[in-house]
């Protein structure tokens, strides 16, 4: 299986990042995507009450941009718990 060769005992070990995690930061990065996908559904849930196009798009833009928001900031603060 050439898919699973960087887990064989023959590949350097050395190239893989070392480190542990800080666990204050890894906490909060779970609850900032909980709270980004909260907020985003949300949203998306207030597309069935909105009346207008123009105010479906306007609910549509904000839950896309929550999410997009949320997933970056989840990932960037994972990122800064690595040590």
């Amino acid at each position: 299986m050439p898919y699973l060769e960087f887990l064989s005992r023959s590949s350097d070990r050395t190239l893989a990042i070392q480190g542990t995690y800080h666990p204050i930061l890894v906490g909060l990065s779970v609850a900032v995507a909980v709270v980004a996908a909260y907020a985003s559904l949300g949203f998306a849930d207030s597309l069935r009450n909105a009346v207008t196009r123009r105010k479906r798009a306007g609910l549509l833009v904000a839950a896309s941009l929550t999410m997009g928001i949320g997933v970056w900031a989840m990932h960037f603060i994972g990122m800064m718990a690595l040590r």
